[in-house]
């Protein structure tokens, strides 16, 4: 993807993020995925940049469903981890957080969490 990128315009160097979108493969199984923050891209001229990069594979459902892994995956370019829930049959006076389950994307109101 780097590479068709770097065919259209020679100097990337001013760009600081890369969203990528691909014909989604029959057997991909996940909705995006990014780097957190800023990470070193290698580019196909040899050289390399301090950029964020997002890839999220595009399928033949509606764009409107899609927002959300925008978001979501934006939120990651930007540092943002997943927003956790706690699961525990503690009351909250007494929370021992060694004695807890998380749930990775358990915050139903974020959309770092299953509201993404």
């Amino acid at each position: 993807a780097m590479a068709a990128v770097s065919a259209e315009n020679s100097d990337l160097s001013k760009y600081t993020g890369f969203y990528i979108l691909f014909s989604s493969p029959p057997d991909c199984f996940f909705s995006g995925a990014s780097t957190l923050g800023c990470d070193v891209v290698r580019l196909p001229s040899g050289g390399s940049l301090s950029a964020t990069i997002s890839w999220q594979p595009v399928s033949t459902t509606p764009l409107e469903s899609a927002y959300g892994v925008i978001a979501h995956e934006l939120g990651h370019s930007l540092g943002l981890l997943h927003s956790r829930s706690v699961i525990s049959s503690q009351v909250p006076e007494e929370l021992n957080l060694f004695d807890v389950d998380f749930s990775e994307y358990g915050d139903l109101y974020s959309v770092m969490g299953s509201a993404g």
